[in-house]
């Protein structure tokens, strides 16, 4: 008998706790408040006017565990770093080595 109203009060607050939890986005929608236009696909009310000289560049990105391209695990440090940091050479779209910061460079008999 105990175990059955043990389980019958667990039921019923997770019963509750998940009921609690819906979100209906068309009354959201419906209120006289246009701060959800994003949700109807309304326009941002961010709009893009083009690069400004001594302007701010900002770019999502998560806390960088280092600033070293080599040893970050993070795909955001990968990408951002190579506004940081050159290459010694680039592939071109034959995926040859073209030249950024070597002026030259031979390789080995061994390959």
């Amino acid at each position: 008998m105990k175990k059955r109203v043990f389980l019958l009060t667990v039921l019923m607050i997770i019963s509750t706790v998940f009921s609690a939890c819906n979100i209906d986005l068309s009354s959201l929608l419906e209120e006289e408040n246009k701060d959800y236009d994003f949700l109807n696909g309304g326009m941002d009310d961010v709009l893009d006017t083009g690069p400004v000289k001594n302007g701010v560049l900002n770019l999502f990105s998560t806390e960088p565990d280092t600033l070293n391209p080599i040893l970050t695990a993070n795909a955001y440090v990968k990408e951002y770093s190579c506004f940081v940091f050159e290459s010694l050479v680039r592939l071109d779209g034959n995926q040859k080595a073209v030249p950024l910061l070597a002026e030259s460079w031979e390789g080995s008999d061994d390959g």
